[in-house]
């Protein structure tokens, strides 16, 4: 995670000094993306082995041998939806953080309309195509889950409520963003961009709701 946030923040703030070395630019993007993803899978990997085997710190500290067995996770675990949806809704992040961050910086930076309309567009269909691409693997997740939700906790209606409300706002905040692209002056769409992003956090944290009850 520290290495992730280090090269994420070297590729934001490094953009103007690499302008003309536009390869060196996205390959450190790219190696910062790539960190993301294998630090997600960690944590992932982690919550997994910690709640089948709540002793596996006082096993292994290392925790080496229960990573090992990673490649044998059978295909009904809920933790190959979820780490689908995660990095599809990591992609999605990235595009409304994108929406706002250019709301901020418009009156600040002068780059001409045109630019901003391609950069709005741009982040807009990120974040559209990533939310839609997540879809089958939260039907998936929800699938595996919500049984296991029925027979393991007492709070398992609200919980299948809130994962309900979680698919609806990242439907919305689709349609948002959908809304965002089309047209020729994006940035004017501020409520959607605003709403997308709100309707994104309030999906987020509805389904982290249900999993904080579940794993802990």
């Amino acid at each position: 995670m520290c290495l992730s946030l280090v090269l994420m923040l070297a590729y934001r703030f490094t953009w103007k000094a690499l302008s003309k070395a536009k390869g060196a630019h996205i390959t450190l993007g790219v190696v910062s993306a790539l960190t993301v993803t294998a630090a997600i899978i960690y944590v992932l990997f982690l919550k997994r082995t910690l709640f089948l085997y709540p002793v596996a710190f006082t096993i292994d500290p290392s925790l080496a041998t229960f990573f090992g067995s990673m490649p044998s996770i059978p295909l009904d675990s809920f933790f190959w939806p979820m780490l689908g949806q995660v990095t599809a809704l990591a992609i999605c992040s990235c595009g409304a953080l994108g929406l706002l961050y250019l709301l901020a910086r418009r009156q600040r930076d002068d780059f001409g309309r045109d630019y901003y309309a391609y950069a709005a567009k741009h982040f807009a269909t990120w974040a559209v195509l990533a939310g839609v691409v997540q879809f089958p693997f939260q039907t998936w997740l929800y699938y595996t889950l919500i049984p296991i939700l029925r027979t393991t906790s007492p709070m398992s209606d609200i919980l299948v409520v809130s994962l309900g409300l979680a698919a609806l706002m990242l439907a919305l905040a689709c349609v948002c963003w959908g809304w965002v692209r089309r047209g020729a002056a994006p940035l004017r769409k501020k409520p959607a961009i605003i709403l997308g992003a709100l309707f994104l956090l309030g999906g987020i944290a509805c389904q982290g709701y249900c999993f904080g009850k579940l794993l802990f």
